[in-house]
């Protein structure tokens, strides 16, 4: 619930995986639902390296919690 949509994650997986800051690189993606405008977090274990990279890049620490798998 502490996620806020800013991506920071997105950008920090996409620069250790391709080392550019392309989102669409990302293995993690963060979409928000339009109904309710909260934040979802998605993890694409198919290409997670496991660095945890946005893990250390989360400022609210929404990363600590539970994520939801593609």
């Amino acid at each position: 619930d502490n996620c806020v949509g800013c991506k920071l994650c997105m950008l920090a997986c996409s620069w250790a995986r391709n080392k550019t800051y392309c989102l669409i690189n990302a293995a993690i993606q963060i979409e928000i639902d339009e109904k309710i405008f909260k934040p979802k977090i998605i993890i694409d274990e198919t290409r997670c390296m496991g660095c945890k990279v946005c893990i250390k890049n989360c400022p609210e620490g929404a990363l600590l919690e539970g994520v939801e798998e593609a």
